[in-house]
């Protein structure tokens, strides 16, 4: 607040809708205090936004809209929802490196794995799960399936592999990692199957077709339009419960997705890919 004092801000925009970072762009004197009202901060704000409803309760909405609508608030134009990202010829050439070391075939043929997820273990599908996934990967689709991991995730991606069971499963747990690295080799994929972390959104901004395994976070707060996207979870009372463990102690959410569940998934999604790219 005594900063903000010090050097006044004319604007304010309040991503979060708690009622302290309301009350700090308050009492730090922003003349302009743009936000969506909630949690009795109302009155703190000058440019208030109402979050969608119907009959009375709160509807969730895809957050690239919500956010969106801040932005349009404060005079930024609309744009696409379209996600963008690039890659660079260095980061291209360190991925074409890994390729050849873990021998990788270079047709387009491999599909990606991310096992990761630093939100905790509720948002984790079951690494037998990955392993018995890329096992049906290599034996029926004719394809290799490379797991991706961060540089605290390399146990985990070992593990995939030693369950895959097969000489076409791979991993990145023993190559060079960095954020670059990984999107030049997601770039390289057809597809990739994901728990709901963010190598998943790299992977739709690249253009890729993404799997998402969703448990704890409801999938509509992630969606967005543009996005080649088959979203996965099972209908159960306790969906969407937002927890970084599971509460109950079963996991139900992430156990009962099933690997035929998420195959049959990966297929549908690669026939439509193929339709529209033809």
């Amino acid at each position: 607040v005594g900063r903000m004092r010090d050097e006044p801000f004319d604007l304010a925009v309040l991503m979060t809708d708690s009622f302290l970072s309301a009350l700090v762009a308050w009492r730090g004197a922003a003349r302009r205090r743009v936000g969506y009202v909630g949690q009795g901060r109302g009155l703190l704000l000058t440019d208030r936004l109402h979050p969608q409803r119907w009959n009375g309760r709160r509807v969730q909405e895809p957050m690239v809209d919500y956010y969106s609508r801040l932005a349009e608030t404060v005079g930024c134009p609309a744009e696409s929802r379209q996600l963008e990202l690039h890659t660079t010829e260095a980061d291209r050439q360190a991925a074409d490196a890994a390729w050849r070391d873990l021998g990788l075939r270079d047709d387009g043929r491999v599909i990606a794995l991310n096992t990761s997820g630093v939100h905790g273990s509720a948002r984790l599908w079951p690494v037998e799960h990955f392993g018995l996934l890329a096992r049906r990967i290599v034996a029926t689709l004719d394809h290799d399936v490379l797991v991706t991991c961060g540089p605290k995730e390399r146990r985990v991606a070992r593990e995939v592999v030693r369950h895959g069971g097969s000489n076409r499963v791979f991993s990145m747990a023993d190559q060079p990692l960095g954020i670059g690295v990984a999107k030049a080799c997601i770039a390289k994929c057809r597809l990739m199957v994901s728990n709901d972390s963010g190598p998943r959104h790299i992977a739709a901004a690249l253009g890729k077709p993404v799997v998402t395994l969703f448990g704890p976070m409801l999938p509509v707060w992630s969606e967005n339009p543009t996005q080649q996207a088959s979203n996965l979870y099972v209908d159960l009372d306790c969906i969407g419960c937002n927890k970084q463990t599971c509460p109950l102690g079963h996991h139900r959410c992430m156990r009962e997705l099933s690997v035929d569940m998420v195959y049959h998934a990966m297929i549908r999604l690669m026939e439509s890919t193929a339709r529209v790219a033809a």
